[in-house]
């Protein structure tokens, strides 16, 4: 039954996204990445403006996140900051504001990725949140 319920989520997403979804808050408790993992997202030119993930923390950006050409604003809790995390964030056209939460922060990620947003064409606002 959880599989059908995951599955029949995974559908409403991708057919609100045909709709114009312009704003996306997800809420994950636990399994964060499994959902993420998979290329569900509805069509990269969906119009999708802003993506929240909230809850339990990501091990990385999700690929598909890269697609989102439209995307302006994003919210995300992840466990570390790796460089193909900080490539990710850097392609997004449209970024404008990043707001992001890493558990095992440190100071050579947290520079990377402060250099990639002053590096934008957007020069995106940079939010670093605590608990």
């Amino acid at each position: 039954e959880i599989e059908e319920d995951e599955e029949e989520f995974l559908s409403s997403i991708c057919e609100l996204g045909k709709a114009g979804l312009e704003s996306l808050h997800i809420f994950v408790k636990e399994a964060a990445d499994e959902y993420f993992e998979r290329s569900w997202f509805p069509d990269p030119q969906c119009g999708l403006r802003e993506l929240i993930i909230a809850g339990d923390s990501l091990s990385k950006v999700p690929t598909w996140v890269a697609s989102l050409v439209n995307l302006e604003k994003l919210c995300i809790s992840m466990d570390v900051i790796n460089e193909s995390d900080v490539e990710i964030l850097r392609s997004l056209p449209s970024l404008r504001h990043l707001h992001i939460h890493v558990y095992e922060d440190d100071v050579e990620s947290r520079a990377a990725m402060e250099k990639a947003m002053k590096e934008h064409p957007n020069r995106p606002t940079l939010v670093w949140y605590e608990d």
